[in-house]
């Protein structure tokens, strides 16, 4: 019972990070670059991008199944009184007291940061679905009943009322129906709120604020070209992920349901807009003469970071100039070690068994030392990348099949590399996406720097 109840607070409390969604007549719940956005814009936001999630799927079955179990104690004529939740609440602070925890349910409450009002309304509820079932199934007051047969009880009671639940957007404000018990969209928001986490929240503001800084910087866009602008934006999303090989050819409506979406919902979703709005400002301010310029002004930095490319794998050794039980491996000791190891290697496939075996670099060893296409100026891995572009400079293209770079010394240890292949720089029209990405991300930190923006949860 216990397991049960604090399951259910974790599902119906709130969470780390987050508070009750404002009301809609309260101030600005977030501002910044001149920006401001109110509660009634970004509360059914929340819910529609958090309702059909897992934890939102939880919250609504929670909250259905008490208004059924309310609903059928009312029937009955049931009443669980404060004292009834006293006596249970005793019950079990005992039990845990026993079980060798000196704070009992105080203190377990306060460890799993769960609200003591809440905790009884949640024994209240327990104890009505207990008494409930007790009669139904036949079971009498001294005879055990666990929270499987309880469980599954209630689901079959919900089933047999019929239970229905559709996808967002409500356009008639019913979030879901059991019998004659209606969910609507209020009420759900405010059940909802609390189980978003307090970062999902700050970002679903930001996204909010962006797009209205955008629509701002294009006074004059009317609602059809901004409608093609989406159209293109999920067209785009479409494609990409049904090309994903992780997806499997699955359909783009069902990758999407399997996140908790619809398509309705997604064309409505702010970051959708933000795609679209940004792309469309860079393509109304940025000819294909303008895009050339800007990638020649910053031509190193662009081929720096999505130019040719070398695709390698990496087997390191741990070492240290002073050796000790931590440190067991010398430099000299793990070159001379890499050195003959070197000679061994054949290919790139010997390679790769060699580095699942031996490598000590965690994060590559279980796929061989693969470390994907490094670019020159691509993030970390500097020195590896440097010395890399080093050796194709000094000792010429890669030839087919690869080869061995090292041993070389790093910081921590001593590497061997394999060279597989090289990747010529893009073409225009590729290197195009690239810069068009980087004019957007400008855009959007020039609209609205995200370390400027201050929202409800943050005063």
């Amino acid at each position: 019972m216990l397991r049960i109840l604090f399951a259910l607070a974790a599902c119906a409390g709130p969470r780390a990070e987050a508070a009750p969604l404002p009301r809609p007549e309260e101030p600005p719940v977030a501002r910044g670059g001149g920006l401001e956005l109110s509660s009634a814009e970004l509360r059914p936001v929340l819910v529609r991008r958090y309702a059909m999630t897992g934890q939102g799927r939880e919250v609504l079955k929670h909250l259905l199944k008490t208004r059924v179990l309310d609903e059928m104690a009312r029937e009955r004529r049931m009443q669980v009184t404060p004292a009834d939740v006293d006596v249970r609440v005793a019950e079990l602070d005992r039990k845990v007291r026993a079980a060798g925890q000196p704070g009992g349910i105080a203190g377990q409450l306060r460890e799993s940061g769960v609200d003591p009002a809440e905790f009884r309304e949640l024994m209240r509820i327990a104890i009505v679905q207990e008494r409930l079932c007790r009669e139904a199934l036949g079971v009498p007051p001294d005879a055990p009943i666990t929270g499987d047969q309880q469980e599954i009880w209630i689901d079959e009671e919900m089933e047999a009322r019929g239970i229905e639940s559709p996808p967002p957007p409500w356009s008639d404000g019913v979030v879901a129906r059991c019998g004659t018990i209606v969910i609507r969209e209020p009420e759900f928001a405010e059940i909802l709120g609390p189980s978003i986490s307090g970062e999902d929240v700050r970002d679903t503001c930001y996204q909010l604020l962006i797009a209205k800084g955008l629509r701002a910087r294009m006074p004059d866009l009317a609602d059809a070209a901004y409608e093609r602008a989406v159209d293109a934006e999920l067209a785009r999303r479409r494609s990409e992920a049904e090309a994903d090989p992780r997806y499997q050819g699955a359909p783009f409506e069902r990758l999407l349901s399997m996140q908790g979406m619809t398509l309705e919902g997604l064309r409505a979703d702010p970051s959708v807009a933000v795609a679209a709005l940004s792309s469309l400002w860079v393509s109304r301010s940025y000819d294909e003469q303008g895009l050339r310029d800007f990638y020649a002004g910053e031509r190193t930095a662009f081929d720096g970071a999505h130019g040719e490319a070398i695709r390698a794998r990496l087997l390191l050794l741990r070492a240290a100039v002073l050796t000790n039980p931590y440190n067991p491996r010398s430099f000299p000791e793990a070159e001379m070690q890499l050195e003959a190891l070197a000679e061994e290697l054949a290919d790139e496939e010997d390679f790769a068994e060699a580095a699942r075996r031996q490598s000590e670099e965690s994060r590559t060893r279980s796929v061989g030392g693969e470390l994907g296409w490094l670019t020159r100026a691509g993030e970390g891995l500097l020195d590896l990348r440097s010395a890399i572009f080093a050796d194709v400079a000094a000792r010429g293209p890669i030839p087919p099949g690869g080869r061995i770079l090292g041993p070389m010394r790093l910081s921590d240890g001593v590497a061997l590399l394999w060279l597989a292949e090289l990747r010529e720089a893009p073409s225009w029209q590729i290197m195009k996406g690239h810069v068009r990405h980087e004019l957007r991300r400008r855009l959007l930190e020039d609209v609205l720097p995200r370390e400027s923006m201050v929202t409800f949860l943050d005063t």
